[in-house]
């Protein structure tokens, strides 16, 4: 007796789709815990909660918060130029010999340039380079 077109097509198809079915149920383990415990972070979100981020944080647009943290020092506002509490004075100078900008910093015993950004070159500087003249 031959076998017929049914048994040849559908029984190893049905085959297969068991066996697919059987594996993935096999290899399923559901997790120790709810998240977050035992799991995956959870997400950074907008709650009251203090969260960690190990990693480094991007953002397309401003960051806002209601004070900036640098160790233990934090503040609401940033200061303006002038003599800061730690006793350094701060300039900010624009030559009119390039278009560009450039932060000293004087701590006693010459300025330091603190960061600048030429348009003529279209670079950037970072510092401590010393400048040794004033602005």
């Amino acid at each position: 007796m031959k076998p017929s077109f049914f048994l040849k097509t559908f029984l190893p198809v049905f085959a297969a789709i068991i066996l697919v079915v059987g594996i993935a149920y096999a290899v399923w383990t559901e997790p120790t815990a709810a998240p977050p415990g035992n799991n995956v972070e959870a997400p950074i979100n907008t709650g009251a909660t203090a969260q960690t981020k190990a990693g480094a944080m991007y953002s397309n647009d401003r960051v806002g918060a209601p004070n900036l943290c640098i160790g233990t020092d934090c503040r609401s506002v940033w200061p303006a130029e002038g003599t800061p509490s730690y006793g350094c004075v701060c300039y900010t100078y624009v030559g009119p010999w390039a278009p560009g900008f450039a932060t000293y910093i004087n701590c006693g015993g010459g300025y330091w340039l603190i960061t600048s950004y030429f348009a003529a070159a279209g670079t950037w500087a970072r510092g401590p380079v010393y400048f040794p003249c004033s602005p």
